[in-house]
């Protein structure tokens, strides 16, 4: 590692609690900043400016019983589970020390906090690639493509 690669990583949770983690995300930029370490500060930055524009919306849904007879109420669903999904992604980062702890950094953070994340990353060195997810619901796929498919034949 420490050469240029592609990576992306995903988060999932309630809005408030995607709205808080943004905000440790910006809390840990800062202390970072004040502690002048720039290749820290420049590793939280680069994550953080790599936030896709879109969020995602998940819900799952319950149907409650129309009645005593078992039949379900299909016109009036309960939403019981509403998330929301954040992701960013890169595909031309210099992924030097300390980028490997800020990761793990943010893997706590996601557990502390009961939320879902994956994490991949591509490098250079076919032989450089790291998966990671909470092993609940969400996670990276990947897939290297085959610019000289004949070059070791």
């Amino acid at each position: 590692m420490g050469y240029r690669s592609e990576w992306q990583l995903l988060v999932v949770g309630t809005e408030k609690q995607v709205r808080e983690f943004e905000d440790w995300m910006h809390e840990k930029q800062e202390e970072a900043a004040e502690g002048s370490s720039a290749r820290l500060t420049d590793t939280w930055d680069t994550i953080r400016s790599s936030r896709n524009d879109e969020t995602e919306h998940f819900s799952t849904l319950q149907f409650p019983e129309r009645d005593s007879g078992g039949a379900l109420d299909l016109d009036h669903p309960v939403v019981v589970d509403a998330q929301v999904g954040i992701s960013f992604s890169y595909d031309f980062t210099k992924c030097y020390p300390p980028w490997d702890d800020v990761i793990e950094q943010i893997f706590e953070r996601i557990e502390e906090c009961n939320m879902d994340a994956a994490y991949g990353r591509l490098g250079e060195d076919p032989q450089d690639v790291e998966l990671r997810d909470c092993g609940k619901r969400v996670y990276v796929s990947m897939t290297r493509s085959l610019t000289k498919p004949f070059d070791n034949y």
